[in-house]
């Protein structure tokens, strides 16, 4: 049975909206940490390079769809890549980034317009969304964040099997199309987008998943905090056998203390000692008076 790709790419960029709208919820839940922003803004981009993917062999428009699509894509993957590093409180490469984009698109633009090439732009988008495809899973392999283990693993796992579809796809000297042909339902550019299209989808449910992960892992340590706090104030505010002459405490465990001995070990409160005038007066007088003359 022959697949349609003009259908598969509207349904590609259809499901990629519903996977913005996911992670804008996702965004609008969590505004603590930085990346889901960034997520939403690349999926949107992505799911822009479906719709551009959809319209390059349309009469007057086709170059122009070529171009945006290549611009899209890789510069969805590019804020997923920012997103990954400030989710992490890391600092992205900006100049590297933006230098390195910039210089791609040009290149892009002269092989649609001025030296028409689709298999130098395929090989250049290939080695482009691989690029970032490896940087995000890198990122992501090396984190050291062990709450989020899991979901940082599965989704490097995610980009990397991008990085090989994509590869894969460029490197491959079988392929041969251009121009309206790549549309032909052929076995590899049905991979290329069912792969793309799977992709998309898992990094999105991975993604939700890390922050969600973080977001319970960081409540249960909070829960925690405040269970310890309300167990010091429950110690302070309930009724503390003392001696009423050295004025020593009674603890939970029987043995009498200095006061504070006790409240140094149940506060966050140090002591330090001095002589209040009462007290000089009845016992070290000749201090008193020494003090005075």
């Amino acid at each position: 049975m022959s697949i349609d790709l003009h259908t598969l790419a509207l349904m590609m960029s259809l499901t990629n909206l519903l996977q913005v709208l996911a992670l804008f919820v996702q965004f609008l839940v969590d505004k603590t940490h930085r990346g889901p922003g960034w997520w939403t803004l690349g999926t949107a981009l992505i799911s822009s390079a479906f719709a551009f993917n959809y319209l390059r062999d349309s009469p007057g428009i086709g170059l122009f769809a070529i171009v945006g699509n290549n611009m899209a894509f890789t510069a969805g993957l590019c804020f997923l890549y920012v997103g990954v590093m400030r989710f992490f409180d890391r600092q992205e490469p900006r100049a590297a980034l933006s230098t390195a984009y910039a210089v791609y698109n040009l290149v892009i633009v002269y092989f649609t317009f001025f030296n028409y090439n689709w298999a130098i732009r395929r090989l250049l988008f290939g080695i482009g969304v691989a690029t970032l495809s490896f940087f995000i899973a890198r990122v992501l392999f090396l984190e050291n964040l062990p709450s989020v283990r899991t979901s940082r693993y599965f989704l490097a796992g995610v980009f990397v099997l991008e990085m090989i579809l994509v590869s894969a796809n460029a490197l491959n000297p079988s392929a041969r199309y251009s121009g309206n042909l790549i549309f032909n339902s052929s076995f590899l550019q049905l991979a290329v987008y069912l792969g793309s299209l799977i992709a998309c989808t898992l990094w999105t449910f991975g993604f939700i998943l890390l922050v969600n992960q973080r977001l319970a892992v960081e409540r249960n340590e909070t829960i925690s905090r405040l269970q310890l706090a309300l167990d010091q104030i429950k110690t302070l505010t309930g009724i503390l056998p003392i001696c009423a002459h050295c004025k020593k405490i009674r603890g939970d465990e029987g043995y009498w203390e200095q006061l504070e001995g006790y409240m140094s070990k149940h506060t966050e409160v140090e002591f330090t000692h001095g002589i209040c005038p009462s007290c000089a007066n009845a016992h070290f007088p000749e201090f008193v008076d020494v003090a005075v003359s």
